[in-house]
């Protein structure tokens, strides 16, 4: 009978080791969407997306028609622009910056966008990045050729 009794004792000590040892998988209930990699119960998203769940495109925060002013050197302009969805999950269209009626490829990083130097005309180019607060957007950018260098900033409202 005393045996039996350390026994269960054993038993049940043994029992209460192995189920307060055991760690819990925090990832079990957790999906993460588009490549998402989850650990310890929260998301890390691949680049361009975002959220707890990793679902949304960091780039939808851009996307849209604006009311912009700029000034480069000192020149006020007010214009409408927009930005596109690009092809890839990071990749934006900017529709008119500047106003000057062309399309450029610029690249979001969480919330802000790098435009990578682009050739707009024969001989000039432009380059700049830009940051989104709300519905605002703010650019800075830079044109170049012919020797000659301008720098040029924006604000867009949506």
């Amino acid at each position: 009978m005393i045996l039996k009794q350390r026994l269960n004792v054993i038993l049940a000590c043994l029992f209460l080791l192995l189920a307060l040892g055991c760690k819990q998988d925090k990832c079990k209930k957790v999906t993460c969407e588009n490549d998402g990699v989850c650990s310890d119960g929260v998301c890390t998203c691949a680049e361009g997306y975002e959220g707890s769940d990793c679902s949304t495109l960091s780039r939808s925060r851009f996307l849209g028609d604006y009311q912009c002013t700029g000034n480069c050197n000192g020149v006020n302009s007010s214009y409408t622009a927009s930005i596109e969805a690009g092809v890839t999950a990071t990749e934006v269209k900017f529709i008119n910056l500047g106003n000057m009626g062309v399309e450029l490829v610029g690249y979001v990083h969480g919330a802000s966008v790098e435009i990578p130097t682009q050739t707009v005309y024969p001989g000039v180019a432009i380059s700049g990045a830009g940051h989104v607060y709300g519905s605002e957007f703010n650019v800075n950018y830079s044109l170049s050729g012919n020797s000659v260098a301008t720098g040029c900033d924006a604000t867009w409202l949506k």
